[in-house]
């Protein structure tokens, strides 16, 4: 589960970085000024931009699985159990399809704007990629201090299992050592034993 986090976050990353270069591209084309060639250039520019955007969502793949699909052929919620008790934890899925943009830049510079303005939909597609990257962080900090609190409750219970198994042994080498003594308490008894006798005897020459 940490790994597909971690891939996701890296994904979306890249491409929240690369949305501030779009939003740089769309901010000139948004200049009434700018010549026909340069505006050829910048939507160029755009395009580029925007496969590499959805290159990057449709790519974040980790053994196959991605949290940025809500198709379950590879996507969808992933849920894991977290606990020796059983309980679980799920990480939602996020649709990728609405983190990508359009792949024609807008015509003018009217357009240019809109797109950039709130509501406009550069800006919802920049709040879609900003929620899941919110999102996929918490993930991502829950998942690490459930792994190193799992870590910490199995070292606890090696030190008592060892504890136990310490005093097990230590108790059957006492039972082990007392034995051991009420046998040579006994071959010393019989000894003494089979000498009273003869010393009978010997009181009678």
């Amino acid at each position: 589960m940490k790994g597909i986090l971690q891939t996701s976050f890296a994904a979306l990353s890249v491409v929240s970085d690369t949305m501030k270069q779009i939003r740089a591209v769309l901010t000139r084309l948004a200049d009434a000024a700018i010549s026909s060639d340069q505006r050829v250039t910048y939507q160029d520019q755009y395009k580029l931009l925007a496969e590499q955007v959805a290159s990057f969502v449709d790519d974040a793949l980790y053994n196959g699985r991605t949290l940025l699909s809500i198709d379950t052929a590879n996507g969808g919620d992933i849920t894991a159990i977290r606990n020796e008790t059983g309980g679980t934890f799920t990480i939602k899925a996020v649709d990728g399809e609405n983190l990508k943009l359009e792949e024609d830049a807008p015509t003018d510079a009217a357009t240019a704007t809109i797109w950039i303005k709130s509501n406009g939909e550069f800006d919802n597609v920049d709040k879609a990629i900003s929620a899941a990257l919110n999102e996929f962080g918490a993930a991502m900090t829950f998942v690490e201090n459930q792994l190193k609190y799992n870590s910490q409750k199995v070292d606890a219970l090696e030190t008592g299992l060892g504890a136990l198994v310490d005093a097990d042994i230590a108790k059957e080498s006492s039972t082990l050592e007392a034995l051991k003594v009420r046998q040579q308490l006994s071959v010393q008894t019989l000894g003494l034993a089979n000498q009273g006798p003869q010393v009978l005897l010997g009181l009678f020459r």
